[in-house]
């Protein structure tokens, strides 16, 4: 397959991240080690989403903590990042909403093109 025929993914992980771990970056490594070896794949981008505050795990430590904590897991990163837009919202998202929110980023970064 050529570079323009293989399809262009982004790796998304919801989660409380309280806190996140070397696990969680490592996770993302693998996936976009296997996806790349299929041939068929190109990620062009990971992102961390953290859950809002209200999501209800006990013992769950402010999302601006946990922010603050992605952000410097992330920070040698050249392809993951972190996106905030999840706990800056009024109430806790659905999973599906947050791969709405990314979709439609998406879209407006394609026409934008």
């Amino acid at each position: 397959m050529t570079e323009n025929t293989k399809t262009h993914v982004i790796l998304l992980s919801c989660g409380s991240f309280n806190p996140i771990t070397k696990g969680h970056i490592h996770m993302f490594e693998k996936a976009k080690e296997y996806l790349h070896k299929t041939g068929k794949f190109i990620v062009i981008g990971g992102i961390i989403s953290p859950v809002h505050d209200s999501y209800g795990k006990p013992g769950l430590v402010p999302s601006r903590h946990r922010l603050t904590m992605c952000q410097l897991a992330v920070q040698s990163s050249d392809w993951i990042r972190v996106d905030p837009w999840e706990c800056y919202q009024d109430t806790w998202q659905t999973t599906c909403s947050v791969l709405e929110h990314h979709r439609d980023l998406m879209k407006v970064s394609q026409a934008m093109e």
